[in-house]
């Protein structure tokens, strides 16, 4: 009975030590110390695209596919796991872009680069600066706001240029209705994780210049192999994948 109990508890502690780590500032409540980037060495060298990788991401079809009316986004980060759902109709061509992104295995390694607490956290640029090179100019057009940026919506981020969305998204930790005036509008809701959204790691805030978080600009020159060698706290993506919903 003892050895059982001993196996138990190490079992248990294995477990916790395996699990998501502690946040040094998390993106709700956003208490905590401001991290300092490291500095990134000039002869970084990029990720390269694996060789089990779909061959899509660097030859993608001329238009997205239809995406299903209804479907799940489910995002395994190093912080644990969230599901969206995706409602079509609240912005098609988001919908469609994120469908297919999430088929191609476009998400895996991508860091969660910015993560402003209380406000979102933003992903969608890739972990492989060649695919960056190819998606970052499938510029889609702007669609009209159906549904407000509100806690835990999932919305299509964009440059400030017109028609300039991509790849990138972002999850909203706080009601941003004000978005709605700059013509941003939620493609999906968090059904599960709002725990694991709270607690991504948001310790460098806002991208530099601004902030401590690393700059987009040297992001999709660099790739994922930027953010692990500068900003090591970050949360990122491990997977992605979507299915379905019937009702």
């Amino acid at each position: 009975m003892r050895r059982l109990l001993r196996t138990l508890i190490s079992a248990t502690l294995l477990l916790v030590a395996c699990g998501p780590k502690a946040p040094v500032r998390p993106l709700v409540g956003g208490e905590g110390p401001v991290c300092e980037p490291r500095e990134v060495p000039d002869d970084l060298e990029a990720w390269t695209l694996p060789a089990r990788a779909d061959r899509r991401l660097l030859a993608p079809p001329s238009a997205d596919p239809r995406a299903p009316d209804l479907y799940d986004l489910v995002l395994n980060t190093t912080a644990g796991r969230i599901v969206v759902r995706v409602h079509r109709d609240w912005s098609p061509g988001a919908a469609d872009r994120l469908h297919l992104l999430a088929e191609l295995g476009f998400f895996e390694g991508a860091p969660l680069f910015r993560a402003v607490p209380d406000f979102m956290v933003q992903f969608g640029i890739p972990a492989w600066p060649e695919v960056d090179e190819v998606w970052s100019r499938r510029n889609m057009p702007n669609e009209p706001e159906e549904q407000p940026v509100l806690k835990g919506t999932l919305a299509m981020a964009r440059g400030g240029a017109p028609d300039s969305r991509t790849t990138q998204f972002f999850i909203a930790a706080a009601d941003a209705r004000f978005l709605g005036r700059s013509g941003y509008g939620a493609v999906g809701e968090v059904v599960e994780g709002m725990d694991v959204l709270a607690r991504i790691e948001a310790c460098y805030g806002e991208g530099q210049p601004r902030g401590s978080g690393p700059g987009q600009t040297a992001l999709h020159q660099h790739g994922g192999a930027y953010v692990q060698a500068g900003w090591p706290e970050l949360d990122l993506i491990r997977g992605a994948s979507v299915r379905e919903v019937r009702e």
